[in-house]
Parts: C-alpha cells; structure tokens; sequence
C-alpha cells in the first residue's frame, strides 16, 4: 500500500453507502480491479426524533437493536442499493492481513499506475454535471463524490514539488 494517501483513505474513512460502499482499491482504480454488481438491501426506520435511521449503518449498534426491539422504530422503506465491489482474493493460510486483496485484472499489467473512477463516485448534482477526473501531472482528483471540497483535491508529494490543496482530512 504506497503512501500516507493509500492508507487514510483504505483505512482511515467511513463507508459511503450512496456511493459505493466503503472504499476499496476500485474506487480510484476501476479499470485494474475486477470487480462484480452487489445488490444491498437498506431499511430505513423513522426513530422518535422523525429522522431516518438506516439498518445498514446502525446494525452493530446496541442501541438501534435495543430501541428496534422495543418497537421504537416506525418502518419508513426498504432502499436497494446498486454497488460495485472488487472480487476478493482466496484468504492465505496464516494471520489475517491489514487490508483484503482483491483480483486484478488484465488493465493491471500494461506497467502504469491507472486512476480511473468507479462511475459510483461521481457526484454531477454537487459537481454541475462533472464526473470524477484525476490529473496526472497535477495530481488531483476532482468532483469526488467522497470529497468534501468542490475545488481540486491533492496530498502534498514533497518528492515531486507538489504542495497539498483541500488535503485537510478534517
């Protein structure tokens, strides 16, 4: 896993269940990772506040599965979520790794570092009709829908002159 980029954004960051789910090596690589259509089901409860609750973010919550018990939850709908996850590598004997391997494919072997968007990224309503692009000169990733900024995102790369722009994870 190459750099402190890799590693906030793998391992640092929170699902994005409207975009794809939680992300993956095919968020930003979709033309080197192989990868298969999901289809999730989401029920979503109005709690006693009348905000929306979904099952998918709470359920290891003891809280939303005690008050879901207790018939504090009205059923509002059931959301069926379409995502792309990449196709896990067979588990190796031995201890578990940091990060799940997923299967390449074919694009993975022409010897360069592909950035192409899984289209699930996009967000053209907050971007004007943008879809997700990377710079490779430049280094940026821009209108991402996981992105908080609607201006250019990069980490700072010392080794290549480039200074970091919106690249404050907070």
């Amino acid at each position: 896993m190459g750099g402190v980029n890799h590693q906030f954004h793998l391992l640092h960051t929170d699902s994005l269940k409207a975009e794809n789910g939680p992300i993956t090596c095919l968020d930003c690589h979709a033309g080197s990772i192989r990868s298969q259509t999901q289809v999730i089901l989401d029920t979503i409860y109005l709690n006693t506040k009348g905000s929306a609750v979904s099952a998918y973010d709470s359920a290891a919550s003891g809280n939303f599965r005690a008050a879901l018990a207790a018939g504090k939850y009205a059923l509002l709908r059931v959301d069926s979520l379409v995502h792309h996850r990449p196709v896990p590598l067979p588990a190796e004997p031995g201890q578990v790794p940091l990060l799940q391997e997923w299967m390449t494919s074919v694009d993975h072997l022409n010897g360069q570092v592909d950035v192409k968007f899984d289209p699930r990224d996009d967000d053209p309503v907050r971007y004007g009709s943008r879809n997700a692009v990377f710079d490779p000169i430049q280094e940026t990733c821009s209108a991402v829908a996981c992105h908080l900024h609607s201006t250019p995102y990069r980490w700072p790369a010392p080794s290549k002159g480039l200074s970091g722009l919106n690249a404050n994870p907070n």
